[in-house]
């Protein structure tokens, strides 16, 4: 795979100075995280991708105290955007009377592509514990992006993760 990760000049409004930027060339995408998030490649083969970002602060807690992973995996039942939110939204119902509550879900635009999004919250050692997947169909491909975290990493990540999805860019 031709990937890169480059330091990127600050921007004219100066919102993403301190950011990093990824592309890969051969996966298509391009995306801008924060420069005190480690990113690492989990497995990059011609079908299947996924990498995870995580805070500086967390690293080293088991289970990861906050993570961001983004997944592209073959699009093998063929859907469509619309058939994929509707799996979603059915999947989701399945938490009906258990400890996960869907907090959100709705339509998410991530770069030109629009997707799903699902917000999901659970307990944790007494704690919030916070779940968030997009869902994005590019062809022959389904992109999931997922971040979750307890209640503080999440109030304190959010913003980062907004950022990181206004910045993701498919390549042609």
């Amino acid at each position: 795979t031709v990937s890169s990760t480059i330091n990127r000049p600050a921007d004219t409004t100066g919102t993403r100075t301190n950011f990093l930027v990824y592309i890969d060339l051969a996966k298509k995408f391009s995306i801008e995280y924060p420069n005190n998030w480690q990113k690492r490649i989990i497995m990059d083969t011609p079908q299947k991708f996924q990498m995870e970002w995580s805070p500086s602060r967390t690293l080293g807690a088991s289970p990861a105290l906050a993570q961001a992973s983004l997944r592209i995996e073959p699009n093998s039942n063929g859907w469509t955007q619309d058939q994929l939110n509707l799996d979603i939204v059915s999947s989701t119902r399945a938490y009906t009377g258990t400890s996960i509550w869907v907090v959100n879900q709705g339509n998410i635009q991530i770069g030109s592509m629009n997707g799903y999004r699902v917000i999901l919250q659970n307990q944790s050692d007494g704690l919030p514990y916070y779940r968030q997947i997009i869902s994005l169909v590019r062809g022959d491909q389904i992109i999931t992006i997922e971040y979750r975290s307890n209640d503080r990493n999440y109030n304190q990540d959010i913003a980062d993760l907004e950022a990181m999805l206004t910045t993701m860019k498919f390549l042609p």
